[in-house]
């Protein structure tokens, strides 16, 4: 059996497993969402998701930022926090080929905890060992168990001996 690992994080009052989702804040918590495409549906639900659940938790959900592909213009919403009413936290999914690591890494440094979603790039963990106190998550669906789903449903759909076509979109979607 493995052993199981509290962390806490001393701004934001919680404490979290690392082998089970739980994870508890204390009331008066701010978290502003940075997501990438306005009009996702994906990304819509989530943003509705997150205001109907956070109450619950004490957690106060900011008027979502989105920046429309523009990883240029998710940094500067980044900056922008970091200069001026500092969020909690921030969930983050990735706008556009945003992987830079710079804009993130100051997050943490001000005491800011950081979820980023679908899209976790590399220096994910690099960052957390340089900020072990700090909240640094990502979250993601498990790839292999999406494809799976997507062969299941080509089996399904294509007679013996058809073609299949694979069309894949934007990273964002």
């Amino acid at each position: 059996m493995t052993e199981t690992t509290f962390h806490t994080a001393h701004r934001w009052l919680l404490e979290w497993q690392d082998d089970v989702d739980v994870l508890t804040l204390g009331n008066g918590v701010q978290v502003k969402i940075l997501f990438d495409d306005p009009e996702n549906r994906y990304q819509q639900l989530l943003v509705r998701e997150a205001r109907a659940s956070a109450p619950r938790s004490g957690v106060e959900i900011l008027e979502p930022e989105f920046a429309a592909g523009s990883s240029w213009t998710q940094v500067e919403s980044v900056n922008r926090h970091l200069r001026e009413a500092r969020p909690d936290g921030v969930l983050v999914m990735l706008a556009g080929g945003q992987w830079t690591r710079s804009p993130f890494e100051r997050l943490p440094r001000a005491g800011v905890a950081v979820v980023l979603l679908n899209r976790i790039p590399d220096w994910v963990e690099e960052l957390r060992r340089e900020h072990p106190k700090a909240l640094i998550a990502g979250v993601t669906p498990r790839q292999e168990g999406v494809g799976e789903i997507q062969a299941g449903q080509a089996l399904r759909l294509a007679r013996p001996g058809s073609f299949v076509v694979l069309v894949t979109g934007e990273a964002s979607s």
